[in-house]
Formats: C-alpha cells, sequence, structure tokens
C-alpha cells in the first residue's frame, strides 16, 4: 500500500511532536494491525495478479474514448472469486508474514532514524514520523505553506537522507517475511500446501535457495524506493520553493503523486514476480511464468509483454492481450490468462 499523504507535511515542517509520539506504542501497534488486517484481501488479491494470476476472463467495455475493449474484473470482483474458492479464513493466506514484516519494518525504520543526528538535531526530532501505512513506494505529499531558503534546503536534504536510511534499512529487513507471504499468496494457482506456515516455509526457502532465497525480489524494490523517494523529495522541495498557495500546492501534490506511483510500480510488478519465481509452487514454475536468472531480465520481459503495470489500477483493469472486435463487442484471441498453460498441460498428460 502507499503511504499516509500527511506523511510529507510533517516531513518538511519537522515533528513538533515529543519522542514518545513518534514512537511505536500499543496502541499504535494495534491501530496499524487492524487497518492492516482490513486492506488485507485486497493486497493478496494483487499480489495474485502481479504474479500473472487472471483466474476470471475479461468482459468487453468501453475505453474512456468509447471504444470497444477488454477489462479484466475489478479488484474486488477478484477478491470476491478468492472467498468464493477458500471462504473468509482463505482471504487471510499469507497475513502472518505479512503482518509481522510490516511490523519488523516499523521498528526497524524508527531506530534507524533515530541513531542518524545532524548538526541542530533537537531530542524532540529524534526519528521521523512513521508513514501511515507502509508498503513498496510512495505516492502522497502534503506540502507546508512557508518560504523556503538555504537554511530549509539544508535541512530538507539531511531529513530526506534519514529518511532514505530508514526506509531501505526497513525493506531489507522485512523482506524475508513478504517472500514467505508471497509464496504462500502464490500456492492459491495451483493449490499446493508446500508453504503451510512462517517457520515450515523458512525450512524449504533455506533448504533449497540458501539465504539468498530470503531476499528474492529485493533489489528492484530498493531501486524503486530510493528513486521514488528522492524524485517525490525533490519535487517537493521545488513546489515550496515556487508554488506559494497551499491548495494549489496540494492539487500539485496530488497529480504528481500519480505520477510516480505510476513510474515506480513496474519495479514493485518485478519484485513481487521475482520473489516466487523459481520456486518448488506452480506459479513460480514454466509453463505458468518464465524461469528469470535475475530481475533485469524478468524487467525486461513484462516489459516488452506489457504485463509490467499488472494490479496497478483497482477498476478498468484493461486487458493487455490480443483482441478483435465484432460487432462493436470485444472478444479475446487466443489464451486470457496464465492458467490456460496448465489446461494445456493436463490435456497433454490425459493424451
Amino acid at each position: 500500500m502507499e503511504y499516509n499523504g500527511r506523511f510529507w507535511s510533517k516531513f518538511w515542517n519537522g515533528s513538533n511532536n515529543k519522542t514518545k509520539k513518534n514512537s511505536i506504542t500499543v496502541p499504535t501497534i494495534l491501530d496499524r494491525g487492524l487497518a492492516r488486517a482490513i486492506i488485507y484481501p485486497f493486497e493478496y488479491a494483487k499480489i495474485l495478479i502481479q504474479i500473472g494470476y487472471e483466474p476470471l476472463e475479461p468482459v468487453s467495455g468501453r475505453s474512456l474514448l468509447g471504444h470497444a475493449t477488454l477489462f479484466y474484473p475489478n479488484l474486488v470482483e477478484y477478491t470476491m472469486y478468492i472467498y468464493q474458492r477458500d471462504g473468509f479464513l482463505g482471504l487471510y493466506r499469507g497475513f502472518l508474514p505479512w503482518l509481522f514484516g510490516y511490523a519488523l519494518g516499523d521498528f526497524v525504520y524508527q531506530e534507524v532514524t533515530k541513531l542518524i543526528h545532524f548538526e541542530g538535531d533537537t531530542p524532540d526530532s529524534a526519528g521521523l514520523p512513521l508513514p501511515g501505512i507502509p508498503g513498496p513506494f510512495m505516492s502522497e505529499f502534503q506540502f507546508a505553506e512557508e518560504d523556503v531558503s538555504d537554511e530549509s534546503l539544508k535541512n530538507f536534504l539531511q531529513k530526506l537522507a534519514k529518511y532514505l536510511a530508514g526506509r531501505l534499512a526497513s525493506i531489507i529487513a522485512c523482506q524475508p517475511f513478504m517472500v514467505v507471504a508471497t509464496r504462500m499468496c502464490g500456492q492459491f494457482v495451483g493449490r499446493e500446501t508446500l508453504y503451510k506456515g512462517i517457520l515450515p516455509s523458512v525450512r524449504e526457502i533455506f533448504s533449497r535457495e540458501g539465504i539468498q532465497g530470503f531476499f528474492a525480489g529485493i533489489i528492484p524494490r530498493l531501486i524503486g524506493e530510493f528513486f521514488a523517494l528522492v524524485i517525490s523529495g525533490s519535487f517537493a522541495f521545488a513546489v515550496n520553493w515556487f508554488v506559494k498557495r497551499g491548495s494549489l500546492r496540494e492539487c500539485v501534490s496530488l497529480a504528481f503523486s500519480v505520477f510516480v506511483s505510476r513510474i515506480a510500480y513496474p519495479l514493485q510488478t518485478v519484485s513481487t514476480t521475482m520473489a516466487i519465481n523459481n520456486s518448488r509452487i506452480e506459479a513460480g514454475l514454466h509453463p505458468f511464468t518464465p524461469l528469470y536468472g535475475n530481475w533485469y531480465e524478468c524487467w525486461r520481459d513484462l516489459r516488452q509483454k506489457n504485463q509490467s503495470m499488472r494490479g496497478a489500477n483497482v477498476f478498468f483493469r484493461a486487458f493487455t492481450g490480443p483482441q478483435t472486435i465484432i460487432n462493436d463487442v470485444a472478444y479475446p484471441m487466443g489464451p486470457t490468462y496464465p492458467m490456460d498453460f496448465k489446461k494445456i498441460k493436463d490435456l497433454i498428460i490425459k493424451i
């Protein structure tokens, strides 16, 4: 999920709260746990979409220009499909490692930002305010209304460096849990039970892939986070420099947030795909997915197939495969989703 937009307002102004307000407390943990429990079924569905699993047939609809085109069912309908197959508890497949991962990420983020000090720091500014609900990339901003200066530029760069260090460290810390969660979710495709829980999953990954298996897909995630934060932070400073009206700043920030999110999203797709690639479940093996040697090979392949943005939209999820128009109605040509390969494989086995 994306960051809460209020973060950048606090980021720019500096935090006037006491350190205890920026610390992880029991109410904070409970609030975040509840929020993540509510959104998790949609995160689960998004993971399946990112790895290329589309069990529901696309339907004909209309583009913004009124042309007939194909759309996959929206994320809510996709989540309902999971519910119909696995019930309510099935919506929380992989939830525990996912939750533990983000909880650990929050803790590491706070501790790292507290360890980094610059000249002029005060005890009240130790640590930066936690993002609302952390995720791979940041896309929402709010800006302060005071003028900028050379001193504020220095202060901004210091806070940006501190925030970058905290975020990158938190990603490294929580990545093993994200890999476990992604593979547990991916078992929905082939109905395996190889990754039954955190400990069995850890044993499976370590026995087959060693330590590096726990960090599958981390490079594109780190790259995407770094560039998204640098671009977003630089733009935040530029807006405060040139735009004086607070309401206009918010409009500009909203537009740019969408822009940054769209640029960074393909790396998120690559990260999720690589986290499951070449594992012992159907969703990570050929013919469901190609076996990639590295993340760049995966990124290039998804880009060539126009698949790097899969899962980016909640609604109006465009079908990117070949299609034809008959009587102003769109129809797919050829396989509509990777699971067609499973049907072909089963047919070959029967023959």
